[in-house]
């Protein structure tokens, strides 16, 4: 697929609905979105990114195209050349948004190191070797 710089490009991302997640009218994400909400449907999490469980897609000229698919057709425009370099030609971060209706408990992510090898030992419980830094 050629990329036309003149069009703009939509980018099509995933909400997780987890129980914790608002609902109804005070849902944070379907507003950010433009949508009207399910009120029996929690919005959680909006993620944005690559990951396998929930991927973006972009929308370029009416086709829908997964966002990996472009960022590997086109590394360096979709990139940049630092990241290109620094990881591989993949995007290195998911984004979510978080829309939290009751309160969560605290999380303890692994480092990256720690993250290879516990995915290594027993992938079930760490299906991906990567950190999880948090802000």
């Amino acid at each position: 697929m050629t990329m036309i710089q003149k069009k703009p490009y939509i980018l099509r991302n995933k909400i997780q609905n987890y129980a914790w997640g608002s609902r109804g009218r005070n849902a944070y994400i379907p507003k950010l979105l433009d949508i009207t909400p399910d009120p029996d449907i929690p919005y959680a999490e909006l993620w944005m990114g690559i990951h396998s469980n929930a991927p973006s897609k972009i929308e370029i000229n009416n086709h829908l195209i997964l966002l990996e698919e472009l960022i590997k057709q086109h590394p360096m425009e979709s990139l940049g050349n630092s990241t290109v370099k620094n990881f591989d030609n993949s995007l290195p971060f998911l984004l979510k948004i978080l829309s939290a209706d009751e309160a969560l408990s605290i999380q303890v992510h692994p480092s990256k190191k720690q993250a290879a090898v516990l995915h290594k030992k027993d992938p079930e419980h760490y299906p991906d070797d990567n950190h999880k830094p948090e802000i």
